[in-house]
């Protein structure tokens, strides 16, 4: 559901050239990552929010790596 609200956004955005759509974007991105860790029962599921930080971002990678 929160995809399909942020595919949406993005294309209202896109006709407004606004800032609003690269936004979107990477949040759809982070969304990625977490449905990612999700299918592979990791362990430690970061916020959207704490996946702006680069170290967490690398918390991820070791995780999926290493499994």
């Amino acid at each position: 559901m929160l995809h399909c609200l942020l595919m949406e956004a993005k294309v209202k955005f896109a006709n407004d050239d606004s800032e609003g759509s690269v936004i979107c974007h990477d949040y759809l991105d982070r969304l990625k990552i977490i449905r990612l860790l999700v299918t592979n029962n990791c362990p430690f599921i970061p916020s959207i929010d704490e996946l702006k930080m680069p170290a967490v971002r690398r918390h991820v990678i070791i995780l999926t790596v290493c499994k």
